[in-house]
């Protein structure tokens, strides 16, 4: 399908016209973005955005499937392909501040329904009308969604390895003095073998021997650290893999946490941040779920700027919150987060916040 095709696809999906999806360059300008670091003469050493959990679909063959008993379908996120599109337009007209590169943490596509088919059809969909209209260069990191949760299994990553590169699962770079480790965490706790769990504790401590001088930012898709009271997010996000269950991950942290600046993830569809013993946790909600954020950040000689940012307004589907009266009948709170919008979205400090340098 051509890109014209696609656009035209949206629309009739979603009713809307096509300028609902493509940033008014007045309206939002690079201005539109606010920045943690108050002196503009201050140029950082690079940028870099983190955008996941997009469940970009096909329309091709699309049946409706119902997840953890009905409670949550490929439907129930509203038009993601609309807000992936309008992202695909941002980075080319200046809605960000200039960027390196761009972190793709997991679960691009719906794909996971409907079996390896599904995941054929969303990854070819997704590679043809976003990854080969970006205009800087990206990082994937593979979800549960790419793989049917079978983390380290060839035959259920097989499309994602087609579309990145089978040197796409647990990786390294380095970047402007910084040392980049993506690994596969995908499965976790029931999903994942103790042979492929043993091998990716593995290949992450020999991916954070390598370059000792430098500091490190972890990327994976499940988080490491929870963001949010441990009972509460467990119960309210109703699946088992709501963390990575295998300990030898949390430990590597630790340590090598003298190394280690901090962890980005997705998966969770709320975003927050945790410090546990100077590594931060930093979870993006992702472009399905409201609030729909990315996360930008700004890295210095001395620190790293970190910012949610959400899409336009226009594009909110607030009943796309996993944490709401529509999924669990209640709204979740937590002793730190008092109200439901700051248990989403994180509290103020939460969403612009600066890391020390290590």
């Amino acid at each position: 399908m051509k890109r014209r095709s696609f656009l035209k696809n949206t629309v009739i999906a979603t009713g809307m016209g096509v300028m609902g999806y493509i940033p008014n360059t007045q309206a939002y300008t690079k201005n539109s973005v606010s920045l943690v670091n108050n002196n503009k003469d201050q140029k950082p050493l690079f940028r870099f955005l983190q955008v996941n959990d997009l469940h970009v679909q096909s329309y091709t063959v699309r049946a409706f499937t119902a997840y953890n008993g009905g409670l949550v379908g490929e439907n129930w996120y509203g038009d993601t392909n609309g807000r992936t599109l309008w992202l695909s337009e941002a980075l080319k007209n200046g809605f960000f501040p200039e960027l390196d590169f761009l972190l793709i943490a997991g679960d691009m596509v719906v794909g996971i329904g409907n079996g390896l088919e599904g995941i054929r059809s969303d990854m070819e969909y997704f590679n043809e009308h976003f990854i080969k209209q970006l205009p800087i260069p990206f990082y994937p990191v593979i979800g549960n969604h790419e793989n049917l949760q079978d983390e380290g299994v060839e035959a259920s990553e097989i499309y994602y390895r087609q579309t990145f590169g089978n040197d796409k699962s647990d990786y390294g770079f380095v970047h402007k003095g910084i040392h980049f480790i993506i690994f596969n965490n995908s499965g976790s706790g029931e999903y994942v073998s103790g042979k492929r769990a043993k091998i990716r504790a593995e290949l992450l401590e020999q991916m954070l021997e390598r370059h000792p001088s430098l500091p490190k930012v972890l990327c994976c898709h499940i988080p490491v650290i929870p963001v949010r009271h441990k009972e509460t997010l467990s119960k309210s996000f109703r699946f088992p893999n709501w963390i990575t269950m295998e300990p030898e991950i949390l430990q590597l942290t630790e340590k090598h946490r003298n190394k280690i600046l901090a962890i980005l993830s997705g998966h969770i569809h709320l975003s927050g941040v945790a410090c546990h013993q100077s590594v931060y946790q930093i979870v993006s909600s992702g472009l399905a779920s409201f609030p729909h954020d990315m996360t930008l950040y700004s890295v210095f000689n001395d620190r790293m700027d970190v910012e949610f940012i959400q899409i336009p307004s226009d594009l909110w589907e607030p009943k796309s919150n996993l944490y709401g009266c529509r999924r669990l009948r209640r709204d979740i709170t937590d002793e730190q987060h008092i109200d439901h919008l700051s248990y989403i979205m994180g509290n103020p400090s939460e969403r612009i916040f600066s890391i020390p340098m290590k």
